[in-house]
């Protein structure tokens, strides 16, 4: 009788320790597995921020050439976070001088093709661009 409580004990201690290192393996995966999915939100989330930065660039640089009396033409929205554009404007020779200058400060501004014409007094621009 004794040699048998001492064979279950034994088979009930293993089993214990099975039971013991399931749950810290589980714990363990657990933490691993949530940590990732933080991860992955807060990516997600930074992913956002970055789309909702280069919208609101696009817009202030809209507004900056509102500002200066110019016009987009064919705003195209290529995607979330991307915008194609024209800009057709007639300037005097100090105007296209800034203005060149502004659009060159503009460090997330693509210009894909730019055509400047010189009449007698003024600058004739023809610009396409993506931001």
């Amino acid at each position: 009788m004794n040699k048998l409580i001492k064979r279950y004990k034994f088979v009930l201690g293993i089993l214990i320790f099975c039971l013991l290192i399931m749950i810290f393996i589980s714990l363990s995966t657990k933490i691993k597995v949530d940590k990732f999915m933080l991860m992955q939100h807060s990516i997600g989330s930074y992913e956002d921020e970055f789309k909702q930065a280069k919208k609101n660039a696009f817009l202030n640089f809209k507004n900056d050439l509102l500002n200066n009396n110019i016009i987009l033409d064919n705003i195209e929205y290529l995607t979330d976070d991307m915008v194609r554009f024209d800009i057709n404007q007639n300037m005097y020779i100090d105007d296209a001088y800034s203005f060149l200058e502004f659009l060159n400060n503009i460090t997330h501004l693509r210009i894909n093709r730019i055509n400047i014409m010189k009449n007698k007094l003024e600058f004739s621009f023809n610009i396409s661009a993506e931001m």
